[in-house]
């Protein structure tokens, strides 16, 4: 069930444009708790308030009103989705509707490297043994 500071906040952010971290500070979340607003995005309080604001079905009607959005332009009536998306992507965004972001991994080809620039690479360093400790653990070996 939604705390009544969660339906403030849906509240600050629905009706007066706010983003989620300014709404949480303006309805009394602390800072470091409005710096990370997943904390209260994610819960299902939330979600229950973004289902009574933006139902599914509401959503879809303007998704497909917005297939037909227009303006007008000069004395012409020209399409006009960048509005209608823009409400739609802050909808979904509230919802958690979206699936995490994919993050861009760059991949080494690793064969050409030695053992030492690996371990460099790593974070590590080779011992005068032969074996491999981490740097900076203050390890030190015993002869």
């Amino acid at each position: 069930m939604a705390t009544e500071r969660q339906k403030r906040l849906v509240k600050e952010v629905v009706e007066n444009s706010r983003s989620v971290s300014a709404a949480m500070r303006k309805v009394g979340y602390s800072a470091k708790t409005a710096t990370h607003p997943k904390q209260v995005t994610q819960s299902k309080g939330w979600a229950e308030l973004m289902e009574q604001h933006f139902p599914d079905k509401k959503l879809a009607k303007v998704h497909e009103e917005g297939l037909k959005a227009t303006r007008i332009e000069g004395k012409m009536l020209v399409e006009d989705y960048a509005v209608r998306h823009k409400y739609l992507d802050t909808a979904y965004r509230l919802k958690g509707s979206y699936s995490p972001e994919k993050k861009q991994v760059e991949v080494r080809d690793l064969s050409n490297y030695d053992n030492e620039t690996l371990s460099k690479l790593a974070g590590l360093e080779e011992k005068s043994d032969g074996g491999i400790s981490e740097e900076g653990t203050g390890e030190e070996e015993i002869a």
